[in-house]
C-alpha cells in the first residue's frame, strides 16, 4: 500500500503512511462511495444505446473474504470447519459504456442474488 499512496501523491509533503490511510477510510460511509459511483455516472455525456433506445447490464455477484471478526454480521458458521468472514457483492455493470453503475453488498450467509437484481434493476425503472 505505501507504494500506491506514494503513487498517488506528487508532493512528499503530502504523502500520508499506510497506518493513517486506514484510519481515515474508516470515517467514509458506504453512501459517500454511492454518491462518488452516481456522481461518476451521472457525468456520461453520451450513453450508448442498443438499437438507440435499450441499456444493456451485465449482474453478477461475487465473493470477497475479510479479516476474521467474531461479531462481524458476515460470518459463515454453518457446515465449515473453521468460521469466516466473507461478503457477497451483486454489482451491476453497463456493457455498452464500460461502468458500474451500482452494487449491493450482503453477509455471504444470508446472499439472495435473485432479490438483488430486482432491487438494482429498480433503480433504473421508469
Amino acid at each position: 500500500m505505501e507504494k500506491e499512496l506514494d503513487d498517488a501523491f506528487d508532493d512528499d509533503n503530502q504523502l500520508m503512511t499506510a497506518s493513517a490511510y486506514v484510519q481515515q477510510k474508516s470515517k467514509l460511509s458506504p453512501q459517500c462511495f454511492a454518491h462518488i459511483l452516481q456522481c461518476f455516472n451521472n457525468q456520461l455525456i453520451h450513453i450508448q444505446l442498443l438499437d438507440h433506445k435499450y441499456r444493456l447490464f451485465a449482474i453478477d455477484g461475487s465473493d470477497f473474504n475479510q479479516l476474521w471478526n467474531p461479531n462481524s454480521k458476515n460470518k459463515v458458521t454453518k457446515q465449515v470447519p473453521q468460521p469466516f468472514c466473507q461478503i457477497h457483492v451483486n454489482a451491476m455493470y453497463d456493457l455498452l459504456n464500460n461502468t458500474y453503475q451500482d452494487c449491493i453488498f450482503q453477509p455471504k450467509a444470508h446472499m439472495n442474488e435473485r432479490p438483488a437484481a430486482v432491487q438494482l434493476l429498480n433503480f433504473f425503472s421508469i
